[in-house]
């Protein structure tokens, strides 16, 4: 490496003010943006390509960078503020008035299978979210996942999330029993319910467009909200008239209305929103009319989205109590569909929805 040691730690820290600000990262983060520098300002040698006698695998430049990197930490210049997470000392934020920068997070979205893989992809597009900041990994089944979790979780890695499907329709029992089931892994668990081809579904209107022939659209037309499909995937084959699915089956779904869907089906809203909220872009799924063109239904499917199955939502005047799980159940979806339009509902027992 072409510079001293007391060099190299200058380039450090100013990578890390550059790069992080304010905010906290990871030791080999900083590592690593401090080997790109090297890099772009040609003081890197071949012989830093190296491997190092280290214990940890690594170059002997990177190992260089990491000896001076403990010398800022001894010299208090970079603390340690957490599991395996670092930051400039407050004194020289304080000094230099550093803030935090608005950094671009990249996640890593876990799913079972291919058929995962395609459909969040075009529903990402929909929604005109930054795919080129999500990396897929098609797992397999539960136990799989479960067990990857563990895996990375270990080594203390956090930006991940998790989208199985679940057959609870409400969205807080589906993600309570999902984590449950997986272990309760360190980072987001979302669900599609009660399979992701439900979502193929959301936007209706769409979806008739790409039917493969009339009785297609037939069973369309027939068709619950997603939430309430029993089967999902089968109905998928019947209506789009094959067994298999690659990604050019679903890249209609790139076309869908997204706030006609996200208000069709909670568990897709709460993944759309879930995964914004992990890359930082903010997206609006508000639908001004969808109220009134969808009436009771849609009532019942937000309630499904904020509530937990055993809430007592609702009394009738006669004093019949709603929970969230009974609107799905025998009567009482009809019953709620009455009350919702004839309105003979008072204050609830418990405020779900705001």
């Amino acid at each position: 490496m072409l510079i001293k040691s007391k060099q190299l730690r200058d380039i450090i820290m100013q990578v890390a003010e550059d790069k992080f600000g304010a905010a906290r990262f990871r030791r080999r983060e900083l590592l690593k943006a401090v080997e790109n520098e090297l890099r772009s300002r040609n003081i890197w040698t071949p012989d830093d390509d190296l491997p190092s006698s280290s214990s940890d695998p690594k170059s002997k430049g990177l190992a260089n960078i990491d000896y001076r990197f403990s010398d800022l930490a001894r010299e208090g210049r970079l603390v340690n503020s957490g599991t395996n997470t670092w930051q400039i000392s407050p004194s020289i934020l304080h000094a230099k008035n550093i803030v935090t920068k608005p950094l671009l997070r990249n996640i890593t979205l876990l799913v079972e299978g291919s058929n995962d893989i395609y459909i969040a992809k075009a529903l990402f597009r929909a929604a005109k979210l930054p795919i080129s900041r999500i990396l897929f990994k098609a797992i397999g089944s539960k136990s799989q996942i479960s067990r990857f979790a563990r895996d990375i979780a270990q080594d203390g890695s956090l930006n991940y999330a998790i989208l199985i499907d679940a057959d609870q329709q409400s969205v807080p029992d589906s993600k309570e029993l999902a984590r449950q089931q997986l272990g309760y892994p360190p980072f987001p668990v979302f669900c599609a319910v009660p399979q992701i081809e439900a979502w193929i579904f959301a936007d209706d209107q769409t979806a008739l467009q790409h039917a493969h022939n009339e009785n297609a659209k037939d069973i369309i037309r027939r068709l619950p909200l997603p939430e309430q499909i029993t089967y999902p995937k089968q109905v998928a084959v019947n209506v789009f008239g094959r067994n298999k699915f690659n990604v050019e089956d679903f890249k209609f779904l790139e076309e869908i209305d997204i706030e006609r869907a996200s208000a069709r089906s909670p568990s897709l809203r709460d993944f759309l929103v879930g995964i914004s909220d992990l890359l930082d872009e903010p997206i609006s799924l508000d639908h001004p009319d969808i109220s009134e063109e969808m009436g009771s239904d849609i009532f019942i499917s937000l309630i499904n989205e904020v509530a937990n199955s055993d809430t007592v939502l609702w009394k009738t005047l006669d004093g019949t109590e709603l929970t969230a799980n009974r609107h799905y159940q025998g009567s009482f979806g009809s019953l709620a569909a009455i009350c919702w339009r004839t309105r003979r509902l008072y204050k609830p027992q418990h405020t779900a929805i705001t």
